[in-house]
């Protein structure tokens, strides 16, 4: 009764956000960033993909809107990345960012050809000179620089672009400097970007210049690199070895200071609008999807933390709310909510119900033979498409067929075997692994069956573009 009520619900919602004629306007205002190497610019000049780089590699990426939550965010550790900011760094920032490096809380990476960050560099002794670095031996264009870079991960020669130099202001005994890029290059002494007779012929220009620099605390690390290029989406489009080469390296120093990565994102220009919209029924439930992402967020922070005060805290509201709701609304039973599950979940559910197995008197202790069921699909899929026994190769520990082939790697091959032993479980050949809750593996059997199945073109849930298999599960069910 209630998913039919859920559902006139739906409908009604749908009907009024067609035919509704606002009464009112909504002003929302908002930042747009363009031209800037602002980790939400998606233009040329933007950090993005850098950000979205750091996210595949399970790098927390904080990014700072305000002043004054950076303090906070150094606390917690970090490398804080700063690419060629528009606004210089304010001293007291600057100060408040070295107290943090002396500490070892945090590391330090600077990539910029201005002048911007040097309140901060000077702070360690060195600052960006600004002026540009052309390429002696090109008199023609392109008249970016050619440098060699050595670093732990990658030893090479790379183009640069707008490049400029870095100068020690003093000589510190508190760093062990290493220099990773040297440039030979010419100054651009009137800051055109061409090489000109003048440049050409001036000697005390034409020289090695400092690109790159390493300095080394005892518990902390400081990377300079007089160009902002190899992080900006330009990079990652044109030359994306270069960029997941210093990517790369910058993850390896966020795995010393807790997988974060910190990026103040109000060094950067913004331009602020102001539009006004409709008010639309779609707004709510964007509003209601937004809630659910937040606290999926939420529970995936603390809960699944090590912090057993906030472990504690939040299991005290979610029993409260299920007791109100238990109270208020009749419900006899809650489904389990956990990080990462509402998409899954989502989806399984309602390839679930088109057969019929969301009512709790068909899945009533036909769980195992669903299990039994959905492994014989897979089975048999992979037998008529690829000629391939899985079972039998899991049986015998023998994958080099699936391997050469490109089916699966190493991870995907531990899932299949997980998949059989549940399989066997089932039907009553293994007492290993326990399984408390059947209902739960299921759902998770099926997400994970519909993986292998799409890796050879087919789907259980209706996948656009592959073979529908749906109708083999209802069939056998």
């Amino acid at each position: 009764m209630r998913l039919y009520l859920f559902i006139f619900f739906l409908i009604i919602i749908a009907i009024l956000s067609t035919f509704y004629t606002p009464a009112s306007l909504l002003k929302v205002e908002a930042s747009i960033y363009n031209n800037t190497a602002s980790p939400y610019c998606i233009d040329w000049m933007g950090t993005n993909m850098f950000v979205e780089e750091l996210k595949n590699n399970n790098v927390t990426v904080d990014i700072v809107d305000e002043p004054s939550d950076l303090e906070n965010s150094l606390k917690r550790g970090g490398l804080i990345v700063i690419i060629a900011p528009d606004k210089p760094i304010p001293i007291n920032e600057s100060l408040l960012i070295k107290k943090y490096l002396d500490n070892g809380t945090i590391s330090i990476a600077v990539f910029d050809e201005n002048i911007t960050s040097n309140n901060l560099l000077e702070q360690l002794g060195i600052r960006i000179d600004g002026r540009l670095l052309l390429d002696p031996y090109t008199p023609n264009s392109p008249y970016y620089p050619i440098t060699e870079i050595n670093l732990s991960n990658f030893s090479g020669i790379v183009r640069l672009n707008w490049a400029s130099y870095i100068r020690r202001t003093i000589s510190s005994q508190q760093y062990y400097v290493i220099i990773f890029s040297k440039t030979l290059g010419v100054i651009d002494l009137n800051n055109n970007g061409r090489l000109d007779p003048d440049e050409i012929s001036s000697s005390t220009t034409k020289r090695e210049y400092i690109t790159g620099i390493i300095m080394k605390t005892r518990n902390s690390t400081v990377v300079i690199f007089s160009d902002s290029y190899p992080l900006i989406n330009s990079a990652f489009i044109h030359n994306y070895t270069l960029s997941k080469t210093m990517t790369q390296y910058l993850i390896e120093l966020a795995r010393e200071k807790n997988d974060r990565i910190i990026i103040p994102n109000y060094y950067y220009r913004s331009t602020s609008i102001s539009v006004n919209i409709p008010f639309h029924f779609s707004i709510l439930l964007l509003f209601f999807a937004n809630t659910l992402h937040y606290f999926d967020n939420l529970i995936e922070k603390y809960i699944y933390s090590s912090n057993y005060l906030y472990l504690g805290f939040f299991t005290v509201v979610i029993l409260t709310i299920t007791l109100l709701l238990r109270s208020i609304l009749g419900i006899k039973s809650i489904a389990e909510l956990r990080a990462t599950s509402l998409i899954e979940q989502g989806i399984v559910i309602e390839t679930l119900a088109a057969k019929n197995l969301r009512d709790k008197n068909v899945l009533k202790k036909r769980e195992k033979q669903i299990i039994t069921n959905t492994w014989r699909i897979l089975k048999n899929t992979y037998i008529q498409l690829r000629n391939i026994d899985i079972e039998d190769c899991v049986a015998k520990k023998n994958y080099n067929l699936l391997i050469e082939l490109g089916i699966m790697g190493e991870q995907d091959i531990k899932h299949l075997e997980k998949l059989y032993k549940i399989y066997l479980k089932a039907i009553g050949k293994k007492k290993l692994p326990i399984i408390f809750n059947w209902r739960k593996t299921v759902f998770k059997y099926i997400m994970t069956t519909e993986y292998f199945l799409n890796k050879i073109g087919c789907s259980i849930i209706r996948k656009k573009g592959y073979k529908d298999a749906a109708y083999l599960v209802k069939k056998q069910i």
